[in-house]
């Protein structure tokens, strides 16, 4: 795949120049019935909001794609963040990328996902969202140190701003990998890469030939 070439190539790079900097994504493969999009969880060091978290999972790469906020459109995406993810996730609750615009009607009307995605499937816990206390715009999903474990994997309505409380802000990123097309000067340097690496071959192949 076209995308998977690019992004490999991408990634020796990255790891070579030594920019990465968390634990390696795990992929949800198309082979499987993912989307072929990868996933990570980050844990911050300090205490984080919904927005800031927002704007830190948009600030990173990996394979040569931006993150965002995880968006979870499906059982079988749910199903695939919680069992790799989540379950056993050292903290309670991790950001997610579902938010009320304001003006929405609560307790449940108007969730939108950041990437603009159809809002047609929802897991939360019961009975969530209910807006309490007042001002819950955001949304998150527990881990299993949640009491209940009718809430393992479920999502929970918060506020984007607050801390407090269990909370610290630790979120999950998505990044949509298969989605991606490489730009015209990407491709460039994945042909000067492929070029360098080849002339290298070549010239190291000269060589074993000479001194033999």
């Amino acid at each position: 795949m076209v995308c998977t070439a690019f992004a490999t190539t991408v990634a020796v790079l990255l790891s070579v120049a030594g920019q990465t900097v968390f634990a390696q994504p795990i992929e949800w493969p198309m082979a499987a019935g993912g989307n072929g999009h990868y996933y990570e969880l980050i844990e911050v060091t300090e205490d984080t909001t919904w927005y800031e978290a927002r704007t830190e999972a948009e600030s990173l790469t990996f394979l040569g794609v931006s993150g965002h906020l995880a968006t979870i459109t499906s059982q079988a995406e749910s199903d695939f963040i919680y069992v790799n993810l989540v379950q056993s996730a050292p903290s309670l609750m991790y950001w997610v990328g579902a938010y009320q615009p304001v003006g929405s009607p609560e307790p449940d009307g108007g969730w939108e996902w950041i990437t603009g995605e159809a809002w047609s499937y929802t897991n939360w816990a019961a009975p969530e969202p209910n807006n309490t206390p007042p001002g819950e715009e955001v949304a998150e999903i527990y881990s299993n140190l949640v009491d209940n474990p009718a809430s393992y994997g479920k999502w929970n309505d918060a506020g984007g701003a607050n801390l407090g409380g269990a909370r610290v802000g630790n979120y999950v990123v998505e990044y949509s990998i298969a989605d991606y097309i490489p730009t015209v000067s990407e491709w460039g340097l994945v042909a000067m890469t492929l070029l360098v690496l080849a002339a290298g071959t070549l010239l190291l192949m000269r060589r074993r030939v000479i001194s033999a």
